[in-house]
C-alpha cells in the first residue's frame, strides 16, 4: 500500500531515516572523539616510556662506564672538585641487572601499548564498516520502496 499524498510506501518516512542517520552520525563522532583521546593518551603514555628507556639506558650506560673504570682501576673524576673520586664498592653486578630487566619490562609495556593501539583501530574500522553496511542497506531499502 502507498500512501497517496507523496507516492512513498505507507508508515515510512523520509524524517525518520534522517533522524536515524543524525543520530548515527552523532554516535560515531563520539566514538572518533572517544578513541581519538585514547590514542593521544596512549602517544603521550609512550613517549614519556620512551624518555624513562633513554635515561635508563644513560644510567645503564654510565654504571657500566663506572665498572669498566674500576675493572681497569681507573678511578672517575669528581665534576664539581676536580679530585679524584674514591669508590670504596663498586656497583653489584645485580644492580645493572636490575636495571636491565627494567629497560625489558618498559619495551615489553610499550609493545602492549603498541598492540592495544592496533587493536582499538581495527576495533574502530569494524564498527565504521558496520556502520557504512547498515546505512548504505537502509538507502537501499529506500531507493527500491520509492522506485
Amino acid at each position: 500500500t502507498r500512501d497517496s499524498e507523496n507516492g512513498q510506501p505507507a508508515g515510512f518516512d523520509v524524517k525518520y531515516l534522517l533522524k536515524a542517520t543524525e543520530v548515527e552520525k552523532e554516535r560515531l563522532f563520539e566514538l572518533t572523539e572517544m578513541l581519538n583521546n585514547r590514542i593521544n593518551t596512549l602517544e603521550n603514555d609512550m613517549t614519556e616510556k620512551d624518555m624513562s628507556i633513554l635515561r635508563s639506558n644513560r644510567h645503564v650506560v654510565e654504571l657500566e662506564k663506572i665498572v669498566e673504570n674500576l675493572r681497569s682501576k681507573k678511578l672517575p673524576r669528581c665534576d664539581g672538585c676536580n679530585q679524584k673520586a674514591t669508590i670504596n664498592y663498586p656497583p653489584d653486578e645485580s644492580r645493572i641487572d636490575i636495571l636491565e630487566d627494567e629497560v625489558e619490562v618498559l619495551k615489553s609495556h610499550l609493545d602492549a601499548v603498541g598492540e592495544d593501539r592496533k587493536s582499538d583501530l581495527q576495533k574502530y574500522k569494524a564498527l565504521l564498516e558496520q556502520s557504512r553496511g547498515v546505512f548504505l542497506a537502509a538507502l537501499k531499502q529506500y531507493q527500491m520502496e520509492r522506485g
